[in-house]
């Protein structure tokens, strides 16, 4: 009834089944299941990051032309002096606003469209394996080890990937307007 071969191979058709859904992907691997929408749309995403991160820096610059501006200005027509920055502040909030928002959603649709296709991928591997494999293995430690990881590309996809490209732009705006301008903004 033990045949010592028939074991053996049930042994190793369990360690390649475990060495099968544990292997870590390489980037290009993850990178190569994305559609072409979706790389797009995180490229895309990226650029409106960039920009948001690139168009901060005016705010100090349109808060010192208002302050100076409200130091140097007849009091009797002040309104009439500041209303250009202020028409400068208004649609500077408003492209942050659509800049910031729009970047968000095509990071955030990136990166449900894949964590979505991860799950589906795992679901379907786990249903492939034979019995034995879930003997040996605690299929709920990695269902949830599973969902931690695809947790935490998400949230770096969607929200971290973008933070990132935009406060880089916004540091590498501000070194260069400070080195134009002036230091004192």
């Amino acid at each position: 009834q033990d045949d010592p071969e028939a074991v053996a191979k049930d042994a190793e058709k369990e360690h390649d089944a475990a060495d099968h859904v544990t292997t870590q992907p390489s980037n290009m691997e993850v990178l190569s299941e994305t559609t072409w929408a979706e790389k797009l749309s995180l490229v895309v995403g990226g650029i409106l990051a960039l920009a948001q991160g690139v168009s901060t820096p005016l705010i100090a610059v349109f808060t010192a032309d208002s302050i100076g501006l409200l130091t140097t200005s007849d009091p009797s027509n002040l309104l009439e002096t500041m209303t250009p920055v202020l028409w400068k502040i208004g649609i500077l909030a408003v492209a942050q606003f659509l800049l910031a928002w729009w970047w968000q959603w095509a990071m955030h649709w990136s990166a449900a469209k894949q964590a979505s296709r991860w799950h589906i991928k795992f679901i379907k591997q786990l249903m492939t394996l034979d019995v034995p494999w879930y003997d040996a293995n605690d299929s709920a430690g990695l269902a949830a080890r599973l969902q931690a990881d695809i947790g935490a590309l998400y949230m770096f996809m969607s929200a971290g990937l973008g933070f990132l490209i935009s406060c880089a732009g916004q540091f590498f705006a501000g070194i260069t307007l400070a080195f134009v301008k002036s230091w004192q903004l």
